[in-house]
């Protein structure tokens, strides 16, 4: 087990911090400022995918707009997790939309993003984050179909209709609204 002192390096502390959360699901308490340090392991799972497209219906690649205000036929976005796609350079936050210069919940689709909409590239699976920053991705590649799973239709959530019926994909014992 590493120790950790008060006279050692900041640079030995880190790299013995990183070797201890490196194994997928480790934890470690952070030596400087006592909070719980953790790798996560992010995939784009299907309401991310689902989520995506309503954004990317609601504002063209590269228009900022509230994430909140993100509709398209009567469906809104719920929940953040959609914000994770940052990760992969799909979704970009554009962070001086508001006054006090916090995150103010304005979202763009990037051009990688309106690819990945269509189609027309892939990701990897996994994207493995550290305080905000991806540290590596890994696993197969994989486009929104793949994402979406057998929950959702892509072509009706392509048709610009994620609140019909036909976006939820029956017999999957989940509901519309996920």
């Amino acid at each position: 087990m590493t120790e950790f002192s008060d006279d050692m390096p900041l640079g030995a502390a880190r790299d013995a911090l990183r070797e201890l959360i490196t194994p997928r699901g480790a934890k470690h308490r952070c030596p400087l400022c006592a909070r719980t340090t953790q790798i996560q392991w992010r995939t784009i799972h299907s309401s991310m995918a689902r989520y995506f497209l309503v954004l990317y219906h609601a504002a063209p690649p590269g228009t900022a707009m509230p994430i909140r205000d993100a509709r398209i036929a009567g469906d809104s976005i719920k929940g953040a997790d959609v914000c994770k796609m940052k990760y992969w350079g799909l979704l970009k936050d554009e962070r001086e939309r508001r006054p006090d210069g916090g995150p103010g919940g304005w979202w763009s689709v990037t051009e990688a993003g309106a690819r990945f909409a269509r189609r027309e590239i892939t990701v990897p699976r996994i994207a493995r984050v550290y305080a905000d920053r991806v540290l590596s991705f890994e696993g197969k590649q994989v486009d929104i179909r793949d994402c979406l799973g057998d929950r959702f239709n892509y072509d009706a959530l392509m048709a610009g209709s994620p609140g019909d019926d036909d976006a939820l994909v029956v017999g999957t014992g989940g509901t519309l609204f996920g």
